[in-house]
């Protein structure tokens, strides 16, 4: 298997930095001075790279390909004579030579500090290696030092913006890697919160077990019941545990943070949104802030929400719309879910907090919803002093309402 050969980065932005400079003009006719955009580039990685590669070779590799191109291009052309070569090659390498080394020496005295500053230096670097080519060129006495200035200062600005550019680009790139790492962060916790809650469901079955065992021994003194309720007390002990480690990781989390309602509903919907194309539902869902406001325990409300509005979507049909509502009133904020789904009749209303109710039936598979959602809700609503409502109509759709009083960071 050969092994590839890797090109240096100084090699291949040089080459870049080449090509780039065979666009130009001439401010002064008659005298082969070119002003050319590929600087802006060479000074750009200059002010915002030194410390991945040489200066001075990325200056050297800049001049080789710049020099070799324009070269070939005076060859070809009809316009082009061995003396105009010979000056132009020169005087051209010259510029990157000189601006290379003193990139090398000054970059390197301010490699810890701003940027800014470096892109002054750069733009100073410039003008004296234009200096430079000038007088290699005998055109001092047709170039004056104002142009020279000129040119540096307009490079030295067009750096600076495909800098702040850049940055802004490369910001964007972080925002949204960070969004997408936190939206499965919190997907992961707000699945275990919910999981804790099974599993407390499960510690109380488990308690019901073990009285039942209990009971059998007392009253038949079979001893294969008191063995069954020795190892339900084993297990309910093990569930306790993991219980707990669950609940006191997921309350260090919740309570050191608050988050922004505004973030809330834009980590929601891109999950909703997400879910929704794997449904192939074409479901429209609007997330109203009618007052900034900010959320402790911000996990409870994941929860929450991410519960009424799948209910929401599996109530609708596509050209539906959901409609999420966050507002403050007094000292109390609520949050509203409204579809315009298939409602509810008031049979069911009267149901649907009841664990284990569940209008949800596949009917590919038979199997139904474990009716957990609706009542893991209001557990969580009534363990924050609130309170739930719902209000829903056959054929025209559902709203729930929930109030919850703020507390010290919320108000």
């Amino acid at each position: 298997m050969k092994k590839k050969i890797k090109i240096p980065n100084y090699i291949k932005y040089g080459f870049l930095v080449g090509v780039v400079s065979q666009f130009y003009f001439a401010p002064v006719p008659g005298i082969h001075f070119y002003v050319t955009i590929g600087v802006i580039l060479l000074g750009f990685w200059m002010a915002n790279g030194t410390e991945k590669y040489p200066p001075f070779l990325l200056a050297l590799y800049s001049g080789v390909f710049a020099t070799a191109l324009r070269w070939i291009i005076y060859t070809i052309g009809p316009q082009g004579v061995a003396g105009q070569q010979m000056q132009l090659a020169y005087s051209t390498f010259t510029y990157y030579i000189v601006y290379g080394s003193l990139c090398s020496i000054l970059l390197q005295e301010l490699k810890n500090r701003g940027r800014t500053e470096k892109i002054i230096v750069v733009g100073i670097i410039d003008f004296i290696s234009n200096l430079v080519e000038v007088m290699i060129l005998d055109g001092m006495d047709r170039i004056s030092l104002r142009l020279l200035l000129l040119c540096a200062l307009i490079r030295c600005a067009a750096i600076w913006v495909l800098s702040v550019t850049y940055d802004h680009h490369r910001l964007l790139i972080i925002q949204r890697e960070h969004q997408k790492r936190y939206e499965r962060l919190n997907d992961f916790l707000v699945n275990i919160y919910a999981e804790v809650f099974y599993l407390k469901k499960s510690q109380k079955d488990l308690e019901g077990a073990m009285k039942l065992a209990h009971k059998i021994y007392d009253e038949s003194k079979n001893e294969d019941a008191l063995n069954v309720a020795i190892q339900i007390h084993e297990i309910k002990k093990d569930y306790y545990r993991l219980v707990s480690g669950l609940s006191s990781m997921i309350k260090q989390v919740d309570e050191s943070e608050t988050m922004d309602i505004k973030e809330i509903f834009k980590i929601i919907k891109t999950s909703m949104m997400h879910q929704m194309e794997s449904l192939g539902k074409q479901v429209d869902i609007r997330f109203l802030s009618v007052t900034d406001g900010k959320v402790v325990q911000y996990y409870d409300i994941f929860v929450i929400l991410n519960n009424l509005i799948i209910n929401a979507v599996d109530a609708c049909e596509d050209g539906d719309e959901i409609c999420v509502t966050y507002d403050k009133i007094e000292d109390h904020f609520f949050l509203s879910v409204m579809d315009t789904g298939c409602g509810m009749s008031k049979e069911i209303q009267e149901c649907i907090f009841s664990p284990g109710f569940s209008t949800k039936f596949d009917v590919h598979t038979g199997e139904i919803s474990s009716g957990i959602g609706l009542c893991h809700v209001k557990e969580i609503v009534e363990k924050r002093k609130g309170s739930i409502q719902v209000e829903s109509q056959e054929g025209k759709g559902t709203e729930f309402t929930i109030w919850l009083p703020m507390k010290g960071e919320e108000r």
